[in-house]
Order: C-alpha cells, then structure tokens, then sequence
C-alpha cells in the first residue's frame, strides 16, 4: 500500500490499522519519510503553514492506551531543518499541550496583522525618539577648560628636540 499525499490542503486523512508494506508522504516540505511497521497507529494531518510547515498528531488510545497528552510533532522544510525560530507562536502553542485545538487560518492571519503593525509603530517611535543634534547649543570659541601659556596643553609639545 502507498499513499502519497501532495500539496498543503485543509483535508484531514487518517491511516488506521496493521499494514507492513510502507507509505509514503511527500507534502508542502518537497521532501519525503517512509513508515515501514506494524503498529496499530493512528494518525492525523493537522495543517500546513505558508511556510511549508506540516503539523501532525497521533490520537490518545493509539499506541497505548491511557495516555494523557496526544503526540504532536512537524515536518519542517528542507532549507530550515529543526529551526524553530521561524514556527508561529499559534503552531508552537498546540505543539507543546497549550492549546487543545490547532491555530486556523484566520487566526494565523489576524496575529500576523497584529505583529506587523506592532513593529510599524516601534519604528515609528524610534524615529520619532532618536536624538537629533540640538542647534541651540554651538560650539563656542572658548574652550570648556582653562588655558594658561604656562603650561602646555598637549604633552611634549614645548619639548625641542635637536
């Protein structure tokens, strides 16, 4: 038996039961893995990311039973293998037992708008916050400490040498 699942789609697809031959997933990642076992496992797609991140998940009674949190793992892309400073706090969230219900869409889009405009008006105080050289005070002719002929006002300077 060989599945293949191509592109990232909202559709949820579950394989149940004891199969020893192997399938194959190759999806928003442009990469493939292949499960070779028999175990009753079960699993689901849970989305994808703009940035071809896939998120997945196993239910509780499979493998074993009476576990307490579900397994939730990603494939990330090629390019940004195991870099987790590009995943959304959303996807993060429902990685780490946070949240009960992964991130939709919408929701990914609204935070996005949120952070986007956040940086925006950052800059802008930055803009509006950064010294600029004042023009009342100018350099004046007098110098801000004491010059006597006496003494010298850079080291070695009256020294003469033959």
């Amino acid at each position: 038996m060989s599945w293949v699942y191509r592109g990232c789609t909202k559709m949820s697809w579950v394989n149940r039961g004891c199969t020893k031959m192997s399938w194959v997933y190759r999806g928003c990642t442009k990469m493939s893995w292949v499960y070779r076992g028999c175990t009753k496992m079960s699993w689901v797609y849970r989305g994808c990311t703009k940035m071809s991140w896939v998120y997945h998940v196993v239910d509780l009674n499979y493998p074993s039973r009476g576990k307490r949190h579900p397994q939730r793992w990603y494939v990330p892309p090629v390019d940004m293998r195991y870099d987790q400073e590009h995943m959304p706090a959303e996807w993060d969230a429902w990685l780490r037992n946070r949240r009960p219900e992964p991130p939709g869409e919408s929701e990914l889009r609204e935070n996005l708008t949120i952070a986007t405009m956040k940086k925006q008006n950052a800059d802008k105080l930055e803009e509006k916050y950064i010294k600029k050289p004042d023009s009342t005070t100018k350099e004046s002719a007098k110098p801000s400490y004491p010059v006597y002929d006496d003494y010298e006002t850079t080291p070695g300077e009256g020294i003469k040498q033959n």
